[in-house]
C-alpha cells in the first residue's frame, strides 16, 4: 500500500516540481536492491581492476624514497598511470569482454596510490643536469618558443632534427675523392 503511494507521488506534480523524484526513489525498496545487487557485481571487479592497473604497461612505480601512501595503516608505493583512465576502461574491456563496467565504476574502483596521468611529468630525474634543462626549456616556453615540456621529447625532437638535416645536405665533391657535408 505505501509503496503504491510513493509510485504515485513519484509521477506527481509536488515532486517535479521540488525534484525531490530522485530522493523519493532512493528511498523505495525495489531501487535499492537493485543498487545493492550492482554494487556487489561491481565490487566483485575489484581485483580484476586493480590487478589491470598496478601491472607495469599500464602504470609505473614511483622510485622516490618519500612517494608513499598510507591508507588506513597500511603504507603502499605509489604508482602513476601511463595513461587516461578513458583509454584504460577501453583496454580493461578488449582484454575481458565477458565484464561488463561502465567507466565510471572503473574510475571509482582505482586505488588512492594509483595516481592520476597529470602526475607522470612530476617523476623524473633530479640531478642538476637534468634540472638545468628543464629551466631552458621553460624558459624557451615563456619566450613564446614552442617546445615540449618534457625535456627528454625536446632532446629527442632535437636530435631528429639534426639527423634530418644531415641527410638532405649537398655533398662537395673534391677532385681528390674527398666528399664533404
Amino acid at each position: 500500500m505505501e509503496l503504491d503511494y510513493v509510485r504515485g507521488l513519484k509521477g506527481g506534480k509536488i515532486l517535479s516540481k521540488y525534484k525531490l523524484g530522485s530522493e523519493v526513489s532512493k528511498l523505495t525498496v525495489e531501487n535499492t536492491i537493485y543498487r545493492n545487487r550492482r554494487q556487489r557485481e561491481v565490487e566483485r571487479y575489484r581485483a580484476h581492476v586493480l590487478e589491470f592497473l598496478m601491472r607495469d604497461d599500464n602504470s609505473r612505480c614511483n622510485p622516490g624514497k618519500q612517494d608513499k601512501l598510507k591508507i588506513n595503516g597500511e603504507t603502499r608505493q605509489t604508482r602513476i598511470l601511463t595513461d587516461y583512465l578513458k583509454n584504460l576502461h577501453l583496454k580493461f574491456l578488449s582484454e575481458n569482454p565477458e565484464v561488463k563496467l561502465s567507466l565510471a565504476s572503473f574510475c571509482r574502483l582505482r586505488p588512492a596510490h594509483i595516481k592520476l596521468t597529470k602526475f607522470i611529468s612530476r617523476s623524473c630525474c633530479l640531478c642538476t643536469k637534468h634540472q638545468t634543462f628543464a629551466l631552458c626549456t621553460q624558459a624557451l616556453r615563456k619566450c613564446g618558443i614552442d617546445v615540449p615540456l618534457n625535456p627528454e621529447k625536446c632532446i629527442e625532437d632535437a636530435a631528429n632534427i639534426e639527423k634530418n638535416e644531415r641527410k638532405h645536405q649537398p655533398m662537395l665533391h673534391m677532385g681528390n675523392g674527398r666528399e664533404f657535408r
